[in-house]
């Protein structure tokens, strides 16, 4: 009994009182407090480890996306410029259709004062004027031409440019031009 009598007296506790004393108390806790922080540093680093691999995929389906919608937008680049050409010819075409001539009104003006035996060799139509150049057969149909222009009320002005008198086809050959209003 002697021998277990022994071995309950054993103290593994140091005799002094430094774990007690202010400097013992502060080393406690400050060993404490860093395993803590230890512990949690090991905790924030294995998350950040672990969620890289998260934010590395979702980075990967994201740069795919990207390159996804960036094909569609290159594919549609083509068919945007012809369609920028096309809205760009229609806005010339609707700017110089409110101040567009009605050629056909023209045309059936100028048939109406042309009597037959007189030809025309070209015809220019522009916004106000109609230029004619042509041949009468008689000296009789240029003036018959003349006067159908100035008598037609859409007419403002007939002004007659050069006139000659062909003498190998016996013709009156002449440049007119009309003024419309």
């Amino acid at each position: 009994m002697a021998a277990q009598h022994g071995l309950s007296h054993i103290n593994l506790l140091p005799k002094d009182s430094f774990e007690f004393s202010a400097l013992g108390k502060i080393l406690k806790w400050t060993t404490t407090v860093g395993r803590i922080l230890v512990v949690m540093t090991e905790f924030v680093v294995i998350l950040a480890f672990a969620s890289r691999f998260y934010f590395d995929k979702k980075l990967n389906d994201l740069n795919d996306e990207i390159e996804g919608k960036l094909a569609v937008i290159e594919g549609y680049a083509e068919v945007e410029s012809s369609m920028r050409e096309v809205l760009a010819r229609q806005a010339v075409i609707t700017e110089s259709g409110s101040e567009a001539v009605n050629v056909e009104e023209r045309i059936s003006s100028i048939s109406r004062a042309i009597p037959v035996g007189v030809s025309l060799s070209t015809m220019r139509i522009e916004t106000k004027e109609v230029l004619l150049t042509g041949s009468a057969g008689s000296e009789g149909l240029f003036a018959q031409t003349l006067t159908n222009f100035k008598r037609a009320a859409e007419v403002s002005k007939v002004s007659l440019g050069q006139t000659s008198y062909d003498q190998g086809e016996g013709r009156v050959v002449f440049n007119i031009t009309v003024t419309y209003k």
